[in-house]
């Protein structure tokens, strides 16, 4: 195999890859070879597929332009010295996070907040990590697998919704065969979901306050006018007769749905709808705070009746005002 993996890399100097299809050829040449070679020898399973994907690495990246290798490698630097990078063929923007200390939780006069967002404790993330600035999109999440959107082209800039936590955590680990194979992802790096705790210190971005823009104000039927620069909610994505002559009574018509990720103001930290136009699963499965300090919490299958369901965070186009907040907290059975 090394000796053909060779061989198929000096072809490749000498001719390059300029089909989809004579790669494919080569590939199937390698496991023509590997299943000969197998029987010959009396494999009982054939031989490792380990063996073929480093051949098939290997040919590969001996045949890949300088300037992609570059790009390579200056992604994989950007990861160790914790900068920002942008994931490739995804078109990505991954934001960095240093570590840090802050108070997880909402007080009990926060307009809208609710028990289960009390009491706040002291949380210390002792690890930096990356985060992405906006959504998953449809078109992002269609690179790697099949969306379940049935207007996909129409949506390509929105983001993916009606996706379970197992969706987004294949999606995830589909993410990182696609950086391993392609040499982006340093080892001891993967891509996952972020915990609640991680999620909730990048979208108040050093801030204390209701929400990463200031305080919130609610007014009449879930409107609030902070929201309006920072996020997509049910105040104004849906069309109201007259909310201006009417603000505590509008009646609402018809709805819009979810927007294009990005067109809102991002947070200091530079992270995009954080608050509104998708809900966001979260790594943890749902309980209840404790009343201690945590370092780098996370929840995992609680015994308590509620292991059924995954955190959701962030509130979406179609809720109200005190659904979305830096706190709030929401639970989903889809996991």
């Amino acid at each position: 195999l090394n000796e053909l993996a060779n061989q198929l890399c000096q072809q490749g100097s000498e001719k390059g890859l300029k089909t989809s299809r004579e790669l494919k050829k080569q590939l199937t040449r390698i496991h023509q070879y590997a299943t000969h070679y197998a029987r010959n020898r009396r494999l009982k399973y054939g031989i490792p597929l380990a063996i073929v994907l480093a051949c098939v690495a290997y040919a590969t990246a001996k045949q890949l332009p300088t300037a992609m290798k570059e790009r390579h490698r200056a992604i994989a630097e950007a990861m160790r010295r914790h900068k920002a990078f942008t994931i490739p063929k995804l078109d990505l923007r991954m934001l960095w996070v240093p570590p840090g200390s802050f108070g997880m939780g909402a007080p009990s006069d926060e307009p809208g907040s609710s028990d289960n967002e009390r009491p706040i404790r002291d949380i210390t993330l002792t690890t930096g990590y990356w985060l992405g600035a906006c959504e998953i999109t449809n078109r992002q999440y269609r690179i790697l697998k099949k969306s379940p959107l049935k207007c996909a082209d129409d949506q390509a800039g929105v983001p993916i919704h009606h996706v379970s936590w197992y969706d987004a955590m294949d999606y995830c680990q589909r993410l990182n065969a696609q950086e391993e194979l392609a040499g982006r992802l340093p080892q001891g790096f993967h891509y996952t979901l972020p915990t609640e705790a991680q999620w909730e210190y990048a979208c108040r971005a050093g801030t204390r306050s209701t929400l990463p823009n200031g305080d919130l104000t609610i007014l009449g039927l879930e409107y609030a006018p902070e929201l309006d620069p920072i996020a997509w909610y049910q105040g104004n994505s849906f069309f109201p007769l007259d909310r201006s002559s009417q603000p505590t009574a509008f009646v609402f018509q018809r709805t819009t749905g979810p927007h294009p990720v990005g067109q809102k103001a991002p947070n200091s930290w530079g992270f995009y709808d954080m608050i509104g136009n998708m809900s966001e699963w979260c790594l943890d499965w749902f309980n209840y705070y404790s009343t201690k300090n945590v370092i780098d919490p996370l929840c995992r299958d609680p015994a308590n009746g509620l292991s059924r369901t995954k955190v959701i965070r962030g509130g979406n186009w179609d809720d109200g005002a005190r659904f979305c907040r830096s706190a709030e907290r929401g639970r989903n059975p889809r996991g």
